[in-house]
């Protein structure tokens, strides 16, 4: 039986991609500097040069945390890695503040109004905000700009974010008007390889191109699904995950198996099951989907 996949991506043509090959810069070039733009284009209170790229939000988070030289404390769920990443750092350093998971359905905005808001971890929302420090993003396929793979660090500072990529780039930086390529002094200790290539960029500014359709196509199907129990305190949604709680997990993900429907569990150790929401699923789908749903609803 083919299950209803938990994502599935929009395709992507390899439009931009196809320049790359036909051009000397197969790593960080001109493609990662129209990805920025794209991004400041996107979300206009950051230039280009606030913004990060790394091969991964895990790379840039790991950065961040380099050149810091600190820990943070984590509101919430996150992605598991976030937190061992974090406990690898000297246990004198100093707390640099605090990290809120955003999947869309609590406002940072008023998150931050209540706490020492320092990153937003927005990798599952899209939505980064000026409240925080910096906002992290995720171009993984499974996420809402499901590009190669990637990250990207939203900074209030453009000085910290030169130092940021320079950090995923080997210690090396580019001056702020692009006339030459320097090393960072203090840059031995702190370096890593995590940049993100042209051929990643390139994907990744085509999957942003898909944003707003992502986000009115899970918006619809989510309305879709189990309207008549849209407000039930054990069902949760955003502009892209929808979660049931659950007491157990990996026996709720045998249940939905066993109806047709994948499943994800995406911040373990919660109780919250994702299932699928993702746009363009048909009405056969979306009706496994919401079976599940109130299968599960019922059974605890």
């Amino acid at each position: 039986m083919d299950l209803v996949p938990l994502f599935k991506p929009a395709p992507l043509s390899g439009k931009y991609a196809r320049r790359v090959a036909a051009s000397p810069h197969r790593t960080t070039g001109p493609q990662c500097a129209r990805l920025k733009k794209a991004l400041a284009a996107e979300f206009p209170m950051w230039t280009p040069d606030q913004i990060v790229l790394g091969n991964s939000a895990t790379a840039c988070f790991e950065a961040l945390l380099r050149v810091m030289k600190g820990k943070v404390l984590f509101i919430g769920e996150t992605y598991p890695l976030l937190p061992s990443i974090n406990q690898r750092q000297p246990s004198h350093s100093a707390v640099l503040g605090y990290v809120h998971t955003d999947i869309g359905g609590v406002t940072a905005d008023r998150f931050a109004g209540y706490f020492a808001g320092y990153l937003l971890d927005c990798c599952h929302s899209w939505a980064p905000s000026h409240r925080f420090e910096y906002s992290l993003v995720s171009f993984y396929p499974t996420k809402l700009v499901p590009g190669v793979e990637g990250g990207a660090l939203f900074c209030q500072s453009t000085l910290m974010a030169q130092r940021l990529q320079a950090t995923l780039n080997c210690g090396f930086f580019q001056d702020l008007d692009r006339t030459r390529t320097r090393v960072w002094e203090d840059m031995e200790s702190n370096a890593m390889k995590g940049n993100m290539t042209d051929v990643a960029a390139a994907y990744n500014r085509e999957a942003l191109e898909h944003l707003h359709h992502q986000i009115r196509g899970i918006r619809n199907t989510q309305v879709q699904i189990c309207r008549e129990i849209f407000e039930h305190p054990r069902l949760r949604r955003g502009r892209y995950l929808m979660q049931v709680q659950v007491p157990d997990v990996p026996e709720a993900q045998k249940i939905a198996k066993g109806m047709g429907v994948a499943s994800g569990w995406n911040f373990p150790p919660n109780q919250w099951l994702t299932v699928p929401s993702w746009a363009g699923m048909n009405e056969d789908q979306i009706g496994k989907v919401t079976a599940v749903v109130r299968k599960l609803l019922r059974s605890t």
